[in-house]
């Protein structure tokens, strides 16, 4: 062992130096050693838990086909006629006369009306909980 060159410690702790605080060349490769097979280990493990978790996504996600521009636009042209066809909502005279009034918009008018709307039927699902609750 002689023959052995010895290094001066220069980074942390490891328990692995001699009693003059100096390391062998040995026990530094050693320790090297022991620290590649360690990363790799926990890569591979690592590599293997993604690996799992990847593919139960994909096989929970839905393939997306690919269209060409001719599918796509057709596509929007069906969504489009299919809209039309549907309509918008209605405006009832008492929106069109509260615009008339407000000078603000009939369909912000009709906005404002569903909220307050929606706030009473809220209002009136809070009492019936609590009457229940009783």
């Amino acid at each position: 062992l002689s023959h052995q060159r010895t290094v001066p410690v220069t980074t942390g702790n490891t328990g692995l130096h001699s009693k003059k605080g100096m390391f062998r060349r040995s026990e530094i490769e050693a320790n090297q050693k022991r620290s590649e097979e360690h990363r790799a280990l926990q890569s591979r493990a690592f590599d293997r838990v993604i690996a799992s978790q990847l593919s139960k996504l994909k096989s929970k996600q839905p393939t997306k086909k690919v269209e060409t521009e001719e599918e796509f636009k057709a596509n929007l042209e069906l969504q489009r006629e299919e809209a039309a066809k549907r309509g918008g909502k209605k405006l009832s005279k008492e929106h069109m006369k509260l615009a008339a009034e407000t000078g603000l918009s009939g369909h912000t008018i009709m906005l404002m009306m569903k909220e307050k709307e929606d706030a009473k039927k809220a209002a009136k699902r809070e009492k019936k909980d609590k009457k229940s609750k009783k």
